[in-house]
């Protein structure tokens, strides 16, 4: 959904640089905690997934920076901290299934879930209001059409 609001030849070269560096150094840090994991967890496929959800999300918070950079809608700002609250939560997932098993991890880590959850809520109530509004303003136009038509050919 966001994706599409994306477009990285509009943004400035500052922010532009911005993206690449933040988005090269959490490529770094996945890479340096995949060749970390792979050495202590026998379950190969186990941090393959890990390292695909992960990328996966790295990815989602690029280009949700990049609209929020650009664009600074409060509407950006909700699918950023949703996509924030899932990273939080899939890091202490990690935590809490391979170091330490606390009670208090994953209950935050749930929190942090519904937390993200609650924002993408709050963004498609957001788009589905913008989304309802081009709805109406479409239909007015074609009413407005319809009655210009019905009276010329009345007269």
């Amino acid at each position: 959904m966001v994706a599409p609001d994306f477009k990285f030849n509009r943004i400035d070269k500052i922010i532009g640089s911005y993206l690449i560096l933040v988005f090269s150094i959490n490529l770094y840090l996945l890479h340096a905690l995949y060749s970390f994991l792979i050495t202590i967890i026998p379950d190969d496929i186990g941090v393959k997934v890990f390292a695909i959800k992960s990328l996966v999300l790295i990815v989602l918070a690029f280009v949700t920076l990049g609209v929020y950079l650009n664009y600074q809608t409060q509407k950006a700002l909700f699918f950023l901290s949703a996509v924030a609250s899932f990273g939080f939560s899939l890091m202490l997932e990690y935590v809490n299934s391979y170091y330490s098993s606390a009670v208090s991890n994953l209950m935050i880590h749930r929190m942090l879930y519904v937390v993200g959850v609650y924002f993408i809520f709050k963004y498609a109530t957001i788009e589905a209001v913008k989304s309802q509004k081009a709805h109406k303003a479409k239909q007015t136009v074609t009413e407005n059409h319809q009655a210009i038509t019905d009276t010329i050919l009345l007269n």
